[in-house]
């Protein structure tokens, strides 16, 4: 009886080493496995580093150049991401049409600066062990979100306005606390 306690303890024991294992190889990302998802779907990205050394990506997406911040990070993994697009807009926008935007979508969060600019940010966790397909499917709907934001804010009409194709730099806002880790 004691002969079966001991080995009952020691397997429960030992099955959550095994758990937390297994949870911590499939908990977060890193930096280089997310630029290589968003390479494999078609994107280019820059790996940088935040003003905390947490990784931070640039890259374009619906012609606007976009942040993938990272958070919860532990020893080089991160368990929760957010795409980030600020747009320099010359008249700025109104809190109606970002309240509008925010009443109509639930999944992301836009917002003006103090000039009026919009912003738009979507988080998302990544603690499955299939990265890949889980981060593909939320770039998928970033996408459709980002082009509602797009439109909704005037950005487009004022891009084609200005004879400025959204594909030759944008004016959407950079992030000035970055540093490049890679090229």
């Amino acid at each position: 009886m004691r002969a079966w306690r001991m080995a009952s303890a020691l397997a429960a024991v030992l099955g959550g080493i095994a758990v937390a294992g297994a949870a911590e190889r499939g908990r977060g990302i890193t930096g280089a496995e997310m630029v290589e998802i968003l390479q494999d779907e078609g994107y280019r990205a820059r790996l940088v580093a935040d003003r905390d050394g947490d990784p931070q990506i640039e890259t374009r997406m619906s012609g606007v150049n976009v942040f993938v911040h990272f958070y919860d990070c532990e020893r080089g993994r991160c368990g929760s991401l957010q795409f980030s697009v600020g747009l320099d807009l010359e008249q700025g926008s109104t809190l109606e049409v970002v309240n509008a935007f925010n009443r109509e979508f639930r999944y992301t969060r836009a917002y003006l600066d103090d000039e009026r600019d919009p912003f738009l940010e979507y988080d998302f966790e990544v603690l499955h062990t299939d990265h890949a397909a889980h981060v593909a499917s939320q770039i998928e709907l970033w996408e459709q979100l980002l082009g509602e934001f797009l439109d909704a804010t005037g950005f487009r009409d004022e891009a084609e306005d200005e004879d400025e194709a959204p594909e030759g730099g944008g004016r959407s806002v950079s992030d000035p606390g970055s540093v490049a880790l890679t090229d």
